[in-house]
């Protein structure tokens, strides 16, 4: 029972179909986008204006939900495996270098720190351990003490080395 999934767009008694619909619908899109995205910067050609505007596209899809950009780049980006790792890792650090991407990175980084000032590294730390999906939420698992402890030496680390929370 601990591992069983609920599909929270379902369940929900506030979303009619025609609601849910228009978020499934817009979710898949923007999942399609990110993996279109991660597919042609996974490749041994060099990056050209197309991926950098298909990029640049698929982050301004995603710039107002911060979250959502988190749990779409854990898992098309952080967690997929690369076909071509050095030219990946080569591809994205070369997209990333570009100013536009830069601004709208930086946009993001600050509308998450914006919009949850108190909660910013629970929800990293909920993001980057899998508690949280796009459609489905699972049980609720609590924190143990090692959890806990990886919460506060985040959130110490960042205060003593005025290090700035990056997503």
């Amino acid at each position: 029972m601990a591992n069983k999934q609920y599909h929270s767009f379902y369940n929900d008694k506030g979303f009619s179909q025609n609601m849910t619909y228009r978020i499934n619908h817009e979710l898949r899109n923007i999942i399609q986008n990110a993996y279109s995205t991660r597919a042609l910067i996974d490749s041994q050609g060099t990056i050209d204006k197309y991926e950098l505007n298909k990029y640049a596209e698929f982050l301004n899809s995603v710039k107002d939900c911060p979250t959502r950009y988190a749990i779409i780049k854990r898992n098309c980006y952080d967690k997929a495996i690369a076909n071509y790792p050095c030219d990946f890792i080569r591809n994205l650090r070369y997209i990333d270098r570009n100013p536009e991407i830069k601004n709208i990175k930086r946009y993001i980084n600050e509308k998450f720190i914006t919009d949850y000032p108190k909660t910013k590294f629970i929800r990293k730390y909920i993001i980057n351990k899998e508690r949280i999906s796009l459609a489905c939420i699972t049980d609720k698992k609590g924190y143990g003490i090692g959890a806990k402890l990886n919460i506060y030496t985040d959130k110490l680390i960042s205060k003593f080395f005025n290090m700035k929370f990056k997503i």
